[in-house]
């Protein structure tokens, strides 16, 4: 007979977990797993992922996939800049970044804001919201004026998604500024 079992944790802090298992039946005896310490690296593989690295990282060498660079040039279309995989969301936000001016409510330089183009492709997304459980929190902070920053870098969290780093650095406002 093979026992299994899962830890969760209902409580504020993760610890050490350990398991027992007891029965009557046909003979009565009890078996116990090996205390099992809690590693975030190696265990807590459904913590929430916070900022663009966290999901966006490089998983196929060949096509560049599912990097920032990947999806910007899968979706941008055949006249899109060809990027290198290791390109960050502050590179894409120099053309994407609000235009001023005549450019108003467009990119700078692209025909549209980064804010157009990500905010619907993820909040319509079934990857994203229900396999991933991805909200606002995902990709943004809240500053202590009460503006969103963008996280363009992963953010290390607990199990709840508090930041393990205090401040956390975004990069604000969310758009990159004018």
């Amino acid at each position: 007979m093979q026992f299994t079992y899962k830890i969760q944790v209902p409580g504020r802090e993760a610890g050490p977990a350990s398991a027992k298992a007891e029965w009557q039946q046909p003979t009565a005896a009890s078996v116990s797993a090996p205390e099992v310490p809690f590693d975030f690296d190696k265990i807590a593989v459904d913590l929430p992922k916070r900022g663009c690295p966290a999901c966006h990282v490089l998983r196929d060498e060949k096509t560049g996939a599912a990097t920032i660079a990947y999806e910007a040039m899968e979706r941008g279309g055949l006249r899109y800049p060809r990027l290198p995989f290791d390109t960050v969301v502050t590179t894409c936000l120099g053309c994407h970044k609000p235009g001023a001016g005549e450019r108003e409510n467009r990119g700078a330089v692209a025909p549209k804001m980064l804010r157009d183009i990500v905010h619907p492709v993820h909040l319509n997304s079934p990857s994203f919201t229900g396999r991933y459980k991805g909200n606002c929190f995902t990709c943004h902070n809240i500053e202590g004026k009460g503006n969103f920053t963008l996280l363009g870098e992963k953010l290390h969290t607990d199990f709840r998604g508090i930041p393990e780093e205090v401040p956390v650095k975004g990069i604000p406002p969310s758009e990159g500024g004018k």
